[in-house]
């Protein structure tokens, strides 16, 4: 049986990416933070984050530009309900 170790080649040497510490991070509404690294230099724009997506601030208030199909049903039990009484 052959040997394996002489078909593993070890002249890969820089193929590892550059790793940028403490990296700042912008979002769309003006957010900045700092995370510990990344493989790319900062600033990064990013289109939300934790810091203004309305998932994890109560207080932001998300537009509902169009109807779902339960409001549309909600809608419609309404009005089966007046035409009742």
């Amino acid at each position: 049986m052959a040997d394996a170790t002489k078909y593993v080649k070890n002249d890969k040497k820089g193929i590892q990416p550059t790793y940028y510490e403490n990296v700042t991070v912008v979002d769309i509404n003006g957010y900045e933070f700092t995370i510990g690294g990344a493989t790319v230099p900062g600033p990064i724009k990013v289109e939300t984050s934790s810091m203004s997506h309305p998932a994890y601030n109560p207080d932001k208030e998300v537009k509902q530009v169009s109807k779902g199909r339960l409001d549309k049903f909600a809608e419609k039990m309404k009005r089966m309900e007046a035409m009742k009484k």
